[in-house]
């Protein structure tokens, strides 16, 4: 028997830990891409953000 360890994708603690990580790495993306329109960045953030959760297996593969 399979168990999911993970939260549910509305899990409010899941988005509060994404939407944290985010918030971390914009200023980073900014830095190192300051020709990124607000948008691109924000989109390279949150591709980054995923990208850190599931190598730390905090998102299954196929699920943000």
């Amino acid at each position: 028997m399979h168990i999911d360890l993970d939260p549910p994708l509305d899990d409010p603690l899941r988005t509060e830990e994404f939407d944290a990580l985010v918030r971390e790495l914009l200023p980073k993306v900014h830095a190192r891409a300051p020709q990124l329109s607000a948008v691109a960045a924000l989109l390279e953030a949150a591709r980054l953000a995923e990208a850190r959760l599931r190598s730390d297996g905090r998102l299954d593969r196929g699920r943000l």
